[in-house]
């Protein structure tokens, strides 16, 4: 349970809005690219909130197995960590995503 609550939760809070862009855009059958871009928008705003979540639940989670104290430095990479997959993996996917339909449209 503490690794859970330490290392691999917090690894899925980083990597939700990448994976819920993936996921947005395999749904929308008619691509607009419009929804595309507003999706990726609104999506790596939440990308900047989710790095500070990640960070809070790997701090809960590390008092879990250090109940008297002790150091919890670890548990900042999760705010770096986050940051860096969030702020070029979300514009990444979108660039990705406006040019496979740009694309597919040309044919």
């Amino acid at each position: 349970m503490i690794t859970f609550m330490s290392l691999i939760f917090p690894t899925i809070i980083i990597l939700l809005p990448c994976v819920l862009y993936v996921i947005f855009r395999l749904v929308i059958k008619n691509g607009i690219i419009l929804k595309t871009i507003i999706a990726g928008i609104l999506l790596f705003i939440l990308g900047l909130l989710v790095p500070w979540m990640a960070m809070e639940v790997s701090i809960k989670g590390l008092r879990m197995a250090m109940p008297n104290g002790g150091c919890y430095t670890g548990a900042s990479i999760f705010y770096f960590f986050g940051y860096i997959v969030n702020l070029f993996g979300i514009p990444l996917l979108g660039m990705i995503f406006v040019v496979l339909e740009k694309m597919k449209k040309k044919i």
